[in-house]
């Protein structure tokens, strides 16, 4: 059987360095192995840094690019014959048609839930769901704080807080646009991220300001959230879309005790177990299922298209992940 690939054998710009192969798969599953038919694959921003060399963790060249995605098993081995039809996560490596992989360690998707939302299920929703569940025992009517809310991270902290009852204050980069789509999600409050006032926050919440805070951008931002925080308050770091140097926000540490630290999803699923794990994914799945999580999709590009098709649809203002599919 032929599979299409997008790979790499250097990093670098992903322009210069992706390459469409089609390689031959020679032969069926091994007794424990299943062969997985992509069904399709999210494009993270960590996937392009991954492919630039610039991510925390790096792969092995050549490599196959693609955190995150599902497919469904089409042929299986001799000892898991019972797996046949299911929906599995791929394995590391999402960004080809075909892959032979081991039956053990798969994790299963439900077939009730809608394929393209489990496809984005295991990295940007888990990520949310556990800054506000493992992080600070957060309780209706608490305020939570983001920047990049209108990423696939702060959708997803949006609508589970919204269950939970906790409000949330979105800094997004411009637009009325963004901000009756995340007041549609769920969202609390949306300001502009560019013209917020800290000091305006109190008067749109009674007073009341919060306690946990989430950012994924760096920069001016990052120090407007810190600058919010209640007293004793925590700020948790995932991302930093700009490069800009944040000042060591000294007045609010000392004077309001407020807490910094990262977060890397990456980390924490390794000192995990599988069950644990599937168990994690089974409540995003869950959450999927009943409508609370829903991650805009901003297009979708076939393998076949190629590389420069994939790059063209990240280009621009995104309201939503790209989907590869085969």
């Amino acid at each position: 059987m032929k599979s299409l690939r997008f790979t790499y054998a250097e990093f670098g710009v992903p322009a210069d360095v992706l390459r469409l192969e089609k390689v031959t798969i020679d032969r069926g599953p091994a007794a424990d192995e299943v062969l997985l038919e992509l069904i399709a694959s999210p494009v993270h921003p960590s996937d392009m840094g991954m492919i630039c060399g610039k991510y925390g963790r790096l792969p092995q060249l050549p490599a196959v690019g693609g955190r995150e995605g599902i497919g469904r098993i089409i042929d299986t081995g001799s000892n898991c014959k019972d797996l046949l039809g299911k929906i599995a996560r791929y394995p590391c490596g999402a960004w080809q048609s075909l892959a032979l992989t081991g039956a053990d360690g798969l994790y299963f998707v439900p077939d009730s839930i809608d394929v393209y939302q489990a496809a984005m299920a295991f990295i940007n929703p888990l990520t949310a769901w556990m800054i506000l569940h493992a992080i600070r025992d957060l309780k209706a009517g608490d305020w939570v704080m983001q920047n990049a809310s209108n990423s696939a991270v702060g959708t997803a902290l949006i609508q589970i807080a919204n269950a939970m009852g906790v409000r949330t204050i979105n800094l997004v980069r411009s637009g009325d646009v963004r901000r009756q789509k995340l007041m549609s999600r769920g969202a609390t409050l949306v300001f502009d991220d560019e013209t917020f006032d800290p000091k305006s926050l109190a008067a749109h919440t009674g007073g009341k300001l919060p306690i946990l805070g989430l950012n994924s951008v760096g920069g001016n931002s990052a120090m407007n959230i810190v600058r919010c925080m209640a007293e004793g308050g925590e700020v948790v770091t995932i991302g930093g879309m700009v490069s800009d140097k944040v000042r060591f926000p000294t007045r609010e540490m000392i004077f309001s005790g407020v807490l910094l630290r990262g977060f890397w999803l990456d980390k924490w699923t390794q000192s995990q177990s599988h069950e644990k794990m599937q168990s994690m994914y089974d409540i995003i799945f869950d959450l999927i299922g009943s409508g609370t999580i829903s991650i805009p999709i901003g297009g979708i590009v076939s393998l076949s298209d190629g590389p420069a098709a994939l790059l063209a649809a990240l280009g621009g203002e995104k309201e939503g992940k790209i989907l590869l599919v085969p």
